[in-house]
């Protein structure tokens, strides 16, 4: 259902200017989170890689493949393809983070952020270690950006934002996230229009 949600809302900051801020500041981290609930590092590395390739990046090279027959097909239409068009296909590897369908850049960003957030957890067994080095990530993205330094690959993207599925991990491995459902319903409401609020003053004041 919040899966759900998340989609009709990227639908809409797609489509119209209404609420157009307010949904993109949380359409995606919401995204990542739900990510984190249902990922398993349960199995070894190498399976979770292979798993993580056919579910995502397999995925992005077909749909990349596909749009880029499509937009060769109407510039023949057109009667304006050229051989130079043929390099679309660096869109495979963009070292640029510009691609052909752009919202395909979160298929990547998510294998990356999956991967990644899997092998600290491995590596790792000490919950404020994997929370540091998360974070650690977060700002030296940020820094990155700040001095326009760009990591290719949609790597950026993906480590920086990493911090959204370690919460989602986190919160819905310990339960927290079930306590929500064993609150009575007023409780509910009463937690959703709280967080709601808070959402609005945060956006508003920022």
């Amino acid at each position: 259902m919040a899966k759900g949600l998340g989609i009709l809302l990227v639908v809409w900051g797609h489509c119209s200017q209404f609420l157009f801020g307010e949904i993109y500041a949380f359409h995606m981290p919401l995204f990542f989170f739900l990510s984190g609930c249902v990922l398993s590092v349960d199995k070894p590395y190498k399976e979770i890689i292979k798993k993580k390739v056919k579910q995502l990046l397999l995925p992005y090279v077909f749909f990349i493949l596909l749009s880029c027959c499509f937009y060769w097909m109407l510039l023949l239409l057109s009667h304006r393809f050229t051989i130079n068009h043929l390099w679309s296909l660096v869109d495979l590897f963009p070292y640029d983070n510009e691609i052909i369908n752009t919202p395909l850049w979160f298929l990547v960003s998510l294998f990356w952020m999956s991967i990644i957030y899997s092998g600290i957890r491995k590596c790792v067994s000490r919950e404020w270690i994997v929370g540091t080095v998360v974070v650690v990530f977060y700002f030296i993205v940020e820094l990155a950006e700040k001095y326009e330094v760009s990591l290719p690959f949609f790597l950026g993207r993906g480590i920086g934002e990493m911090i959204y599925m370690h919460l989602g991990f986190f919160f819905y491995k310990r339960g927290y996230v079930f306590q929500l459902y064993r609150l009575k319903k007023s409780c509910q409401v009463y937690l959703f229009l709280l967080s709601a609020i808070a959402f609005v003053c945060l956006f508003y004041c920022s």
